[in-house]
């Protein structure tokens, strides 16, 4: 079997391993230098004009890419900021509020609400005693106990 065909089975083997780009790029870079050693003829010129133009598409093709991945990391946009829940409470048998957990907080500091209070916002289908709801109970553990006897 001749070398050439040899060497031509050899590299068509590795190109599972291979990045087909760099291969490209690296088989253009030789037909380029192959012509250059070329002393004389249109066909050396002609080869390197065409192979000029190769390089020229590759390496639009490679700027293209870059600029496209950049488009999309700008087109990355933070989450809306989270809406603060408003809550309204049944207060003396009738239903106040909305108030934020700024104001629930105070309320259970005066002891206007409890943890038995029901409490209901957007989201609920129904009306919940405020100990029960997970964001709402902390604040009733920072509140000391009523003194007793008063």
């Amino acid at each position: 079997m001749p070398p050439e065909i040899k060497a031509e089975i050899f590299e068509l083997s590795r190109l599972n391993a291979v990045d087909l780009n760099k291969l490209t790029q690296m088989k253009a870079a030789k037909a380029i230098e192959n012509a250059a050693k070329n002393d004389g003829g249109m066909a050396g010129s002609g080869m390197g004009l065409g192979i000029g133009i190769a390089m020229a598409n590759m390496m639009g093709q490679n700027l293209s890419g870059a600029q496209q991945n950049l488009q999309q990391q700008q087109a990355i946009v933070p989450p809306n900021v989270p809406v603060a829940l408003s809550f309204f409470a049944v207060l003396n048998g009738a239903q106040a509020g909305p108030y934020d957990m700024a104001i629930l907080k105070q309320m259970a500091a005066a002891r206007e609400i409890t943890t038995d209070t029901l409490l209901w916002h957007g989201g609920l289908t129904n009306w919940t005693p405020a100990g029960q709801m997970p964001q709402v109970k902390e604040i009733f553990g920072t509140i000391p106990p009523a003194v007793p006897g008063l």
